[in-house]
């Protein structure tokens, strides 16, 4: 924690006197999510969402909770599916593409099948992030499921480098 804390981004993290109290509350969190047995993967996303939310001044007690609840407990897939989620929402966004939940799903589908998820399993983390609302589930053309993007994952790329989890976990 205090290593991804203390990165910053151009310049270091301080913490006012009056953000104590929520500071207080948030590492004590962050020390139950480590007793509990949180990967270290998981862990590292948690720091990043604590500098994340100093970095936007809104360091507060409720919104770390919602991303420790969210974030805790993902597996190493999970966060594979969420880092390329989150790359591909950027790109897509980027192109200036207008919004066609195809697209998205395609290509999360195409770049999960690269990096050797079998379809079948694609389809259930996608299924087992939906409860996470960082993906809606959409019903797709032959009653499959369409992993749809919500702002929840474009907040969470905003506060830490999932795009970083995936590609080190080799994706």
């Amino acid at each position: 924690m205090i290593e991804e804390v203390a990165k910053g981004s151009p310049e270091p993290i301080n913490f006012t006197e009056c953000e104590a109290d929520p500071l207080i509350e948030i590492i004590y969190r962050f020390s139950k999510a480590v007793a509990d047995g949180a990967a270290r993967e998981n862990l590292r996303l948690l720091a990043q969402v604590i500098a994340g939310l100093k970095k936007n001044k809104a360091l507060e007690v409720d919104k770390f909770r919602k991303w420790a609840n969210i974030l805790e407990q993902l597996t190493r897939d999970e966060l594979m599916v969420i880092g390329k989620a989150v790359s591909i929402k950027r790109r897509i966004s980027a192109e200036g593409a207008a919004s066609n939940p195809n697209e998205f799903a395609t290509r999360l589908r195409s770049e999960l099948i690269n990096s050797r998820y079998a379809p079948t399993e694609i389809d259930r983390l996608c299924a087992s992030l939906v409860r996470t609302a960082l993906l809606l589930a959409a019903s797709g053309y032959g009653g499959g499921m369409l992993p749809l993007p919500t702002p929840w994952l474009d907040e969470l790329g905003t506060l830490a480098d999932v795009e970083g989890v995936a590609a080190a976990e080799g994706g």
